[in-house]
């Protein structure tokens, strides 16, 4: 259980240290797509965290939230810097996830770490994808 406040806690001082703080609203709709992708994955019996409510709490409203904001906060301008930008997150993300899976935190079930990359490269952009949209001038003016 310490090692979710832990994450918890890194989550939020990250946010707190280097989150742009008018992306909130973002971190929220990110956290929401986060549980709903544990809830998933957890229902499809792809993996699993052992029952443990205090990591859905956690990643929910925590490490989801804040990841999406701070991928917003330093989202590079150029489609070229974007798409490596999108790769390094991926890669970063995947390296955490093994560490879950590595002590223990986090057991595959139906899920190999592959299926990781194309989940979070694909969720990254679609994310930065939706905000560009959503926050557009020309949604601005709608």
């Amino acid at each position: 259980m310490n090692f979710y406040i832990s994450a918890f806690v890194a989550s939020w001082l990250a946010f707190i240290l280097l989150g742009n703080k008018k992306l909130w609203k973002w971190g929220i709709f990110s956290g929401v797509v986060g549980l709903a992708h544990e809830i998933g994955g957890i229902g499809l019996g792809l993996w699993s965290y052992d029952n443990n409510v205090v990591a859905l709490i956690s990643n929910s409203l925590a490490l989801y939230p804040i990841t999406g904001i701070l991928l917003l906060t330093f989202l590079p301008e150029s489609l070229p810097l974007r798409v490596l930008y999108v790769f390094a997150w991926t890669v970063l993300s995947l390296f955490l996830e093994l560490v879950y899976v590595f002590l223990g935190h986090l057991s595959y079930i139906k899920w190999i770490a592959p299926y990781s990359i194309l989940l979070y490269a694909g969720t990254y952009t679609l994310y930065i994808l939706a905000y560009l949209y959503f926050t557009s001038e020309k949604q601005k003016n709608i």
